[in-house]
């Protein structure tokens, strides 16, 4: 999965209500090894929310 593809998971994710942890464990259990790291994770989620209100 390219970064571009773990974006898009994870803007789906959060648009169900999942929190930084629950996208980060989904994209880790999809990418295995070359999923994003938790902190770029979390830092998408929280910029998605800000965005989204």
């Amino acid at each position: 999965y390219s970064k571009g593809d773990q974006r898009s998971s994870f803007k789906i994710e959060v648009a169900r209500g999942k929190s930084a942890t629950e996208c980060y464990r989904g994209l880790a259990k999809a990418c295995g090894a070359n999923a994003l790291p938790y902190w770029t994770v979390a830092r998408w989620v929280q910029a998605s929310r800000l965005f989204r209100h």
